[in-house]
Parts: structure tokens; sequence; C-alpha cells
């Protein structure tokens, strides 16, 4: 909202609602003329929390603001907040949510990659169309043999440093939970207008004094940050070594399994890691229901358990892709349902 930002502390509020009345029947007027989607951004965490209060009250449709969600995405968009509000989510984001910022998918990246070696005179447009054949992990391992473990991160930083965030990500920030990632890119962290705590690099701020006091998101960046190129994860042998290397940052992933309601959006499921912590959380409720030594108690640890470990969000509806994970998460798809 510009030219919001100098009203006196004491009238801001008032202030702050007066401007919402003026907007947002206004831009409730272009969606409805022009069929597109309108963000209206603050960097105000009051004017921010006015609109969400003042956006149902405003609306002119009948059927509220989130009239084009179906009653199934609606009833887990209430869900959702629910939990939010109990401080029991976290959210967990991949390469889908900065595809729209102009950074590559992993497939991408690696094809930025090949070109880069085809412009080197290292490999052919043949090479490379047999490589594509093969899997991503092996794909980065043949390009970490022609480039060099160093030459390789750095180009990853490189090819990942550009974009500006997105909505997607301020939004995600906005819910002030802990975040995960997969994404080595720093567009969540500029999003933010609250300090962010990078682990595992920054694990000793939590510990501080004076940290403890500051308003602050944590952000879990698995397989590592172009501000350390040498922690970048691409290749199979980084992957093979990661349980050495970084067992406690997959520790960190199956805790926010077991104890929250994890959302995950923009991640196609297909990491290992990722399988890894997930399988992890179900033994563990496997054995314990196996060591339940009464019906009581199996009850009690059935009621304890989150009925999933959380939602995927997807863009497109895939019966396949929603058996395959059903046991474990809500699968809601983004688009109209049929």
């Amino acid at each position: 909202m510009v030219g919001a930002g100098e009203v006196d502390p004491e009238d801001l509020i008032s202030a702050q609602g007066l401007c919402v009345k003026e907007l947002l029947p206004l831009v409730y007027r272009a969606a409805s003329c022009y069929a597109v989607d309108y963000a209206v951004a603050s960097t105000e965490m009051g004017a921010y929390s006015v609109m969400q209060v003042m956006r149902s009250d405003l609306c002119p449709w009948p059927e509220g603001p989130f009239w084009m969600l179906s009653p199934k995405q609606q009833m887990h968009a209430r869900r959702l907040t629910v939990e939010t509000l109990k401080r029991r989510i976290a959210v967990f984001f991949g390469a889908g949510v900065s595809i729209s910022s102009g950074l590559p998918t992993w497939q991408g990246l690696l094809n930025e990659l090949q070109e880069q070696l085809v412009r080197a005179g290292k490999l052919t447009e043949a090479d490379c169309e047999n490589m594509r054949e093969l899997t991503l992990l092996d794909q980065a391992t043949l390009v970490e043999m022609d480039m060099g473990s160093k030459q390789l991160k750095q180009a990853c930083v490189e090819i990942t440093s550009k974009g500006l965030f997105t909505p997607a990500h301020a939004m995600l920030g906005a819910l002030h939970v802990t975040a995960i990632t997969t994404n080595y890119d720093e567009l969540y962290e500029t999003a933010q207008c609250h300090d962010v705590v990078r682990l595992p690099w920054e694990a000793p701020r939590l510990a501080s004094c004076e940290d403890l006091k500051t308003d602050h998101l944590k952000l879990v960046k698995l397989h590592g940050c172009i501000s350390r190129p040498k922690s970048i994860v691409l290749t199979r042998g980084d992957y093979l070594r990661y349980g050495d290397q970084r067992e406690a940052m997959r520790g960190l992933l199956s805790r926010s399994l077991l104890e929250k309601e994890v959302l995950i959006a923009g991640f196609s499921m297909t990491d290992d890691n990722v399988h890894i912590s997930i399988d992890r959380c179900r033994k563990v409720w496997e054995i314990n229901h196996q060591q339940a030594g009464s019906s009581n108690l199996q009850r009690l640890l059935e009621e304890a358990r989150p009925k999933k470990m959380g939602t995927i969000l997807t863009l497109v509806a895939n019966s396949m892709f929603t058996k395959l994970w059903a046991r474990d998460f809500h699968v809601v798809a983004s688009c109209a349902e049929k």
C-alpha cells in the first residue's frame, strides 16, 4: 500500500483501515472486469493484518473471496489455517516455488550446465542427448567429471543467483513457521521482513541470548546454499555421502514430519533424502504400534499420531500420484476440480 508508511503511529490502524476500504473494492472490481488475480502487498504487518480481516467484509461476491475453490479445497484450507494458528505446521518447498522467478528445475539446471560444456567443446549435442536418458544424479555426476567439483558448484551458484522473489516466497514466510527447502537460492530469505536463521550454518545464533529475543524465521537448507558453494548437493556422490556428512539435516526434516503438519509446495516428491526421512517416520509409528501391549495403549498412540504427516500441494490432479502418497499425506491439486 504505497503512501501509507508514514502515517502517525497513534492513528495507524484506523488510517490503514480507511486505505483498505478504498483499495480492496477497486481490486475486486478489477478482478471481476479483467478476470485476473491481484495481490495486495504490504511491508507493514499491521496493514497486512487489517487487509486479512477486511478481505471478507468487503468482498462483493456472495460465495466469498474464495468462491473459486472446490469444497474439498476449502476444507483443506480451513484445516491448514487451524493448524497454522496452533503453531503446528511447517513448510517444505522445492524448485517449483522459484520457477516463476526465472530459475530452472533440476533438469533445467543440468541442461544449462551441459550447454556450458558444449560451448567449451567438452561435450557434443549428441552427448547431451544420451546423457538426458540417464537419471538426474548420473547426469550431474557426468557433468562433474568434465567440469570438476569446484567449477560445477560455482556454475550452480551463477545460474541460481538470478531472479526476484515471488508472492509465493513472501506468503510462505508470512506463515511465520519453520521452513525447509532443497533450493540453493536465497529468494525466500530476501522476501522476508523478519531475520532468517539458515540451518545448519547459523545454528549457534539460536543459542545466543540476543537472538532468542529476535523475531526470526528458521530455514533448513537440505541441499546447500549459493552463499556456501561447497555445501551444494547435486551429484550421486553427494547423495551417497549425505548420511555421513549431514545426517542431522535429515533429522530436522524427520522431526518436523513427526511433530507437525508439513505443507509441501513446489516439490516433486522424487528426492531420495526426503524419502528416507518419510520412511523413518513410518517406521517409528509401526514400531510403536507393534510394541503396544494393550488396545488402550494402541488407541492412545493412534490418537497422538497426526492423521497424516502433511499436505502436498500439486498444480494438477494425478490419481496415481495421489494413490502413491495418500497413506501419509493429504494431496491437494491447485487446479479446478472436475
